[in-house]
């Protein structure tokens, strides 16, 4: 939550939110890494990045649902 929050904080592209940005991504990323193909793990994915910063939410939960289907 503290990356969250100190990613909002931050002023977008600046060398703070990428810094912050790359833990919460990572941090996303392994949290799907343990629960891939679960709706529970899709579940936490899609609650990690739906943030005001991701603007290619919708992209990226596509990309996500597209990755499923192929498994």
């Amino acid at each position: 939550m503290a990356n969250l929050v100190a990613l909002d904080r931050a002023t977008k592209g600046s060398p703070e939110w990428w810094a912050a940005d790359h833990v919460v991504t990572e941090q996303a990323v392994e949290r799907c890494r343990l629960g891939v193909g679960t709706v529970e793990g899709f579940t936490a994915w899609l609650l990690s990045v739906n943030h005001r910063h991701f603007d290619d939410y919708l992209a990226m939960v596509n990309d996500r649902i597209n990755r499923f289907q192929r498994v």
